[in-house]
Formats: structure tokens, C-alpha cells, sequence
């Protein structure tokens, strides 16, 4: 028994050993002690920024629609952030129903028939009316007004400047779970989308549905684009040898994220500021 011990003990400090040399030993206290220096910064650029980014409700009713039990006709809910102290927001046109066929069929039958009721929500719990100022379903780009006094703005950035390998933080409002971050890279800049024409920013930063309209930022915690979409792919089950299963299954894959460049989306919106 006093032997068999013994050698339990031996193979423990030989395993100890060959993971040592190999390199998978505990970090080094200079490798930790950078990495917590990147932590501090997420974490300070995360904090400095969350007064800014709202979570905005959207819902429009006909006039002559019970106005009890919430019923709306197209509803929306997604993310924003102000970008001018004066109550300013800026966010995706389909969070606002701008891509809705049955939107324009309303509106053309008659806007004075429509009640358009829009919620901005900021971090700090305070919700206020908004009003819309510009939307463009064509580049999914919307400003709101809110009015109440002087609001955090986020500090913007050049997204002219980024370069591929940059740190990227997405931050919104997914499923309704309020100031969610998501950590990533700049994958490519000035990416062109078969059915979009404008360029985008690529981001390896998760972007979920309700992310839309929240601020994508750098690692000095400055806006450079506006969470706009997510690309999502049919993969088909495969067996191990890599054919296909018979039965048609396939996964939600998860692939690009993209943002809408801060740079062209204040060159769309500025005019229409007062």
C-alpha cells in the first residue's frame, strides 16, 4: 500500500511537470496583470457610456382603436443612444417600422388616422416621449427628439480611422434585457452587402435582435457605428463522414454582425437637426 502510494504521488508531480514545460501553467503575473489592464478599460469605457444608450418602444394605432390593452397595429423594440446633450438619438429605421410594407399603406391612406407612440427608456429607469425627426428605411437610419433637459450624450469617434483587428463592444437592449454588452473585433471595414449598396462595418461582436439601434464603440469608448444587422445562415446536419442527413435539418448559424459606419450616419442626419 506504502508503495502504491508512493507512486500515485510520483505520477502527480510528473503529470505537474510535463504541464508545466508544456507551457499550461498558471499566467505569468506580467501576462495578468495586462489583461486586467484591458478588463479595467472594458470596463470603464462600458460605465462611461451606459447613461447614453435608451431602449425605445414603438407602436402605432388607428385613431379609432381601443386605446386600452396595448394593441398596436405594427410594434417595435430596439436600442439607440443620444448623441446631442439637446435629447437627440440615433437608431435603425426598422426599429421604428420604416421597413413595414403595411406602414406604408397606412400612411398613405392617411397620416391624421395614425397615432404613432414611441418610448424612450434610459438607463437610469426615466422614460420619456419621443419624436421622430428623420427615418430612412432605405440606409435603416432614424433620429429621435426627446425633450426634458440636458442629457449624457455618448462621445463619438472617426469610424474613417478603424482598422481591421480593432477591439469592437456592442452594448443594447437584446430581448429586452437592458444594457447587455457583447465584446469582439473590427472584422473589415467599408463592407458592401449584396442587397445594400452602403457600406457597413463587419463586427465579430455578438448583435442580437433588440441590439439594433444600440452603439458599437471602441476600445476609448467612442461611438464609431450603429448595430444595424446580423447574417444568418442555413448549415445543413451533416453526418461524420460529411454527407448530408437524408431528412432536410439545418442550424441557425450565427455568422457577421454588421454596423452602420458613426461617420456616414451624422453626414445623413445633420441637416435635419435643430
Amino acid at each position: 500500500m506504502q508503495n502504491r502510494r508512493k507512486w500515485q504521488a510520483f505520477s502527480w508531480a510528473f503529470a505537474l511537470g510535463l504541464l508545466a514545460a508544456a507551457g499550461t501553467a498558471a499566467p505569468s503575473p506580467a501576462f495578468a496583470g495586462a489583461a486586467e489592464e484591458v478588463e479595467k478599460d472594458f470596463l470603464r469605457v462600458v460605465e462611461e457610456l451606459m447613461p447614453s444608450v435608451v431602449s425605445i418602444d414603438y407602436c402605432l394605432r388607428l385613431k379609432n382603436m381601443p386605446q386600452r390593452g396595448g394593441l398596436c397595429i405594427l410594434g417595435g423594440k430596439g436600442s439607440g443612444f443620444i448623441f446631442l446633450p439637446k435629447g437627440y438619438i440615433l437608431t435603425n429605421a426598422h426599429v421604428l417600422g420604416e421597413h413595414e410594407p403595411e406602414k406604408k399603406r397606412l400612411q398613405a391612406q392617411g397620416r391624421e388616422n395614425l397615432i404613432e407612440k414611441i418610448w424612450v427608456t434610459l438607463s437610469d429607469g426615466r422614460s420619456f416621449n419621443g419624436k421622430v425627426v428623420f427615418a430612412d428605411p432605405n440606409q435603416d437610419l432614424a433620429a429621435i427628439k426627446i425633450s426634458g433637459g440636458k442629457f449624457p450624450a455618448a462621445k463619438l469617434g472617426d469610424s474613417d480611422q478603424l482598422m481591421p483587428g480593432q477591439w469592437a463592444i456592442a452594448i443594447g437592449n437584446p430581448y429586452g434585457l437592458q444594457s447587455s454588452v457583447s465584446v469582439g473585433v473590427i472584422s473589415a471595414t467599408q463592407r458592401h452587402l449584396e442587397h445594400d449598396p452602403q457600406d457597413f462595418i463587419q463586427t465579430s461582436a455578438p448583435i442580437f435582435p433588440g441590439n439594433s439601434g444600440g452603439p458599437l464603440i471602441d476600445i476609448r469608448g467612442r461611438v464609431i457605428g450603429i448595430n444595424s444587422q446580423v447574417h444568418v445562415f442555413d448549415e445543413q446536419v451533416r453526418e461524420l463522414s460529411g454527407k448530408p442527413v437524408p431528412l432536410k435539418v439545418f442550424l441557425k448559424t450565427q455568422a457577421m454582425g454588421f454596423a452602420i459606419p458613426i461617420r456616414r450616419a451624422l453626414d445623413v442626419v445633420r441637416p435635419y437637426l435643430k
